[in-house]
């Protein structure tokens, strides 16, 4: 029921929170959770989103999702999670977000935290190359 509208039919917002909960899982099985990483002053912040909704998915239906990456920068990366309903062969939605590297610290605790875009570190870039990206050049942040 949290997935759907009122009328049954899936809220808009669901897909963004499957993504999302691809990523952190994604990270956490190549060792570097969400947790962690911020722990260490490190970070992946959103900074491009793009949802496109195909067809329409409903209450009870079963979807099959996939995380995959669709573009890598120096220091930045975007995943899509393509979703997939009951009644086609087709995407029923594609969820295309765009992460930055960053570092951050605070200088003093009342600051507002100092970000600095980094290079992906190697253990995020060869797990992103190991799942097949098309390249591109650029910065995103």
């Amino acid at each position: 029921m949290a997935d759907v509208d009122g009328a049954g039919i899936i809220y808009y917002g669901s897909p963004l929170r499957w993504s999302e909960t691809l990523f952190g899982d994604w990270l956490e099985q190549l060792g570097h959770p969400i947790s962690t990483m911020l722990a260490s002053g490190e970070a992946t912040p959103v900074v491009n989103l793009g949802v496109t909704y195909r067809s329409m998915l409903r209450l009870d239906d079963h979807c099959r999702l996939q995380l995959a990456p669709a573009a890598v920068t120096t220091n930045s990366f975007t995943l899509r999670c393509s979703i997939w309903g009951p009644r086609t062969d087709q995407t029923a939605v594609d969820v295309l977000v765009t992460h930055a590297y960053v570092t951050y610290r605070r200088l003093d605790p009342t600051d507002a935290p100092r970000v600095e875009k980094r290079a992906l570190p190697s253990w995020l870039a060869n797990a992103l190359d190991a799942s097949g990206t098309n390249k591109e050049e650029g910065d995103h942040l």
